[in-house]
């Protein structure tokens, strides 16, 4: 959002709405007369740590105090503190979270404070710019809103989940992206890091009165707006066109066997054979688009999805296949589009493995068929095998297919999100910030194993997938 747009809206706020926020040294206070309705009042910022105090906890938190304004006029009870991996070390360290605590309740009048911490890849300080940086991330709000299941008990990893990470779900009003945290067992001897604390504040002083380790929790974010769909949030994925949309007419499961081409029935990697090899020559040659090697994705759209639409995104030379070499301006649009499609019905894979073969087995398309981070239950695996067998699955038949590239940068983007959740990725460019930029009043959250993203649909539930590298969903 620009400046002068965000300035009148937060105007027109203060002016008429129930609920505004607040530029607080960095951060965002948000404040609401109607919290049950539009979610709580609340504070949040991403807090980057100078490398030179990495390693005193003592020197983080004094610096974090003159950067974020943390008064705390509301009575928050309880906040939300994500770490990358460098300041893990922390999370064990009674003194620093008890004073983090203090720091958060703020001298409110509270009896508790609760605190879930966890270790996250990485997180996002500005717009498009996901670099390594030594990163808090801070929540903070009441108990009953952001963390209304905090302290309910959660079920034993089943077997299948023994060697997955722990994960945390952000729900997004009736959207829900669960994010797989680090792997931190070369920092803290832990596969990954997720941990609950319950301090006692009425002695005006913060006590540690319960401590806990977990492997999955839920975060109910503060949302402004109705969010039903993937469409109503902003998704950024640098993807790049390398075929036209083809129909599949044979499938089975996450195999796509063939396609539709000139009115032919095709195998299904016989266009996406040539255009890889294009790509590979093309790298080779140093010239073209800015492509990364980091896979291939199919997106597949529904029959029922409006055929012009589908077509718009892309630019066919003659002869119906498209160039490698494709103008970058097409960056946004191909964005927005595949956003419009998956809102619709559709669903974006990474291809596996495939090409090549003989007889029955030439040209197949595996695609990856994981849909959730933890393992499905049994009431997920039937369903999911019904629509297996009702070829309502993965790629259906009748459905249409076509095949992208991943750019090795990631695309800006203006929104002025307030919550970002992405994939990180290895950027060739520069995104260091300037040593004055330490606070970004949005609270984020990146994972190099990738977004898990669910919605209730007219049957059942949506569920996918995202695993795109630089790719972010955010909303304001």
């Amino acid at each position: 959002m620009a400046p002068a747009v965000a300035s009148r809206l937060l105007r027109h706020q203060l002016a008429r709405s129930p609920r505004w926020c607040s530029a607080a040294r960095g951060a965002q206070r948000c404040y609401s007369n109607n919290a049950r309705r539009m979610g709580s009042d609340h504070l949040r910022f991403t807090y980057h740590a100078d490398s030179s105090i990495l390693s005193q906890s003592s020197a983080i938190l004094k610096s974090l105090k003159t950067e974020v304004s943390l008064a705390n006029h509301t009575g928050h009870d309880a906040a939300v503190l994500l770490t990358t991996p460098e300041l893990s070390k922390h999370l064990d360290d009674g003194e620093f979270m008890r004073e983090f605590a203090q720091s958060m309740a703020s001298g409110a009048d509270v009896s508790h404070f609760h605190v879930m911490a966890a270790v996250v890849d990485n997180a996002a300080m500005a717009d498009g710019a996901d670099a390594p940086f030594s990163t808090l991330s801070v929540l903070r709000g009441h108990l009953d809103d952001i963390l209304p299941r905090l302290w309910d008990p959660v079920p034993p990893k089943v077997k299948e989940d023994m060697e997955t990470t722990s994960a945390l779900t952000f729900d997004l009003d009736r959207v829900s992206i669960t994010v797989p945290l680090a792997k931190t067992m070369f920092h803290n001897g832990r596969a990954s890091t997720l941990l609950l604390h319950r301090y006692d504040m009425t002695s005006g002083v913060a006590k540690l009165s319960h401590r806990a380790e977990t492997h999955f929790k839920s975060v109910k974010l503060p949302t402004n707006t109705s969010i039903k769909s993937l469409a109503d949030v902003n998704l950024t994925a640098g993807l790049l066109p390398l075929t036209v949309p083809r129909r599949i007419v044979s499938s089975f499961g996450n195999i796509v066997r063939g396609i539709e081409i000139d009115s032919q029935d095709s195998p299904a990697s016989t266009e996406l054979e040539v255009q890889v090899n294009a790509l590979h020559d093309l790298a080779q040659s140093g010239s073209g688009a800015s492509l990364a090697a980091s896979g291939v994705w199919a997106v597949i759209s529904p029959a029922s999805y409006p055929k012009e639409r589908l077509e718009s995104m892309y630019e066919n030379d003659s002869s119906g296949s498209l160039s490698v070499a494709l103008p970058l301006n097409l960056e946004s649009r191909t964005s927005h589009q595949i956003q419009d499609i998956l809102a619709n019905g559709g669903r974006l894979y990474r291809i596996l493995s495939g090409g090549g073969g003989w007889g029955v087995k030439k040209g197949l398309l595996s695609l990856d068929p994981q849909e959730s981070h933890f393992a499905l239950s049994e009431e997920e695996q039937m369903d999911r095998f019904m629509r297996d067998m009702d070829d309502s699955g993965f790629a259906p038949v009748g459905s249409n297919i076509a095949f992208f590239v991943t750019l090795d940068h990631p695309l800006q983007d203006d929104s002025g999100s307030a919550f970002e959740f992405g994939v990180s990725g290895d950027a060739n460019e520069d995104t260091s910030l300037p040593s004055s930029q330490k606070v970004s009043s949005k609270f984020s959250v990146y994972s190099q194993q990738g977004l898990f993203v669910s919605w209730p649909e007219e049957k059942g539930s949506a569920r996918l997938k995202v695993s795109v590298p630089f790719v972010r969903i955010s909303s304001e």
